[in-house]
């Protein structure tokens, strides 16, 4: 009797028929039909998380990167709204990409995910109303924030 009944279930589960996984799906069905922009917004909000463990002392480019990361996500976050998609979960423990004797590497690291963020962004098929435009917007100029602190003085 109980082969049946997981049988059954498992059936339910597969289908989306089970109460609760319906209202999952639509979100999804958004993240595979649009990849590239659900890859950025995972890209970002590692960006924010590593430069949070950055040095102050950039001459406010930091804290100009961060403020535009910040801006991107948010125009991300209506694009993927839109698509009636849910937000994706993001891993902040991995650690960062160092080379050796390498200057900022915190910034360094960031500049690298801004970049494929932006690659990202410019792949994606559709532009949520004008908010993965918007977005592109902010991560070059995040970028240009980054670049400018790549050249300060390293940190004592």
């Amino acid at each position: 009797m109980k082969k049946p009944l997981t049988a059954m279930l498992g059936l339910l589960l597969i289908i989306g028929m089970l109460p609760g996984t319906a209202s999952v799906m639509p979100g999804a069905l958004a993240a595979q039909s649009h990849p590239h922009v659900y890859d950025a917004y995972r890209l970002l909000k590692r960006s924010q998380f590593v430069l949070r463990h950055a040095c102050r002392k950039l001459g406010g480019h930091r804290a100009a990167a961060n403020q535009q990361i910040h801006l991107a996500l948010n125009e991300i976050q209506a694009a993927i709204a839109m698509d009636h998609g849910t937000l994706p979960a993001i891993s902040e423990s991995a650690e960062i990409e160092i080379a050796p004797g390498q200057r900022h590497p915190y910034i360094h690291d960031v500049l690298r995910q801004c970049n494929e963020a932006k690659a990202q962004l410019t792949a994606a098929a559709k532009d949520f109303g004008g908010h993965r435009s918007k977005a592109l917007r902010y991560v070059d100029a995040a970028i240009i924030q980054l670049q400018a602190a790549v050249q300060e003085p390293p940190c004592a």
